[in-house]
């Protein structure tokens, strides 16, 4: 049987005693750990309804803004070709570059502006009424990864009145 040194028990039961001692000043306690989870469950409650929220909202002004966007084109083309040939175009389609002017693009049917394409239809008058112009939007394949993810209203169509 092995003897042990002159006040080695001794030593061992202090050292035992600051490691339960030491143990317990270290870390947190159950109740604590507890609290900062219900803490961190109720300001998930608050904080993910409003990132939502955000996330709808950030759609809707993306679709204002595409809809904006394709009002404007179409109303600063018609500018331009009422003042380079002064008269209005018959309809949309008149819009299309031509003679080393450009309007609308080289096709009204895939006039890109980024992220979107626009496709132009119709527009013109019949007599002195004005008729609708339609835009169908669809995602530029080559544009912004995932920029349909906000969105449900891809290849929709939208119109608007024949500027007079």
């Amino acid at each position: 049987m092995k003897t042990q040194p002159p006040g080695a028990a001794e030593q061992g039961g202090i050292m035992i005693q600051k490691s339960i001692q030491n143990r317990g000043q270290k870390g947190f306690t159950l109740v604590e750990l507890i609290s900062v989870i219900i803490i961190l469950g109720i300001l998930a409650a608050v904080i993910t309804p409003k990132y939502f929220d955000m996330s709808r909202e950030a759609a809707r002004g993306m679709e204002r803004g595409v809809r904006a966007e394709a009002i404007a084109r179409l109303n600063m083309a018609y500018a331009k070709f009422v003042l380079v040939n002064g008269s209005a175009p018959a309809d949309v389609d008149a819009l299309a570059d031509a003679g080393g002017e450009t309007y609308l693009g080289a096709d009204v049917g895939a006039v890109d502006i980024g992220d979107y394409i626009l496709d132009y239809s119709g527009g013109g008058m019949n007599g002195t009424t004005p008729l609708n112009v339609s835009v169908t939007v669809t995602v530029d394949a080559n544009g912004t990864q995932n920029a349909n993810s906000l969105n449900d209203w891809q290849n929709t169509t939208f119109t608007f009145p024949w500027p007079n």
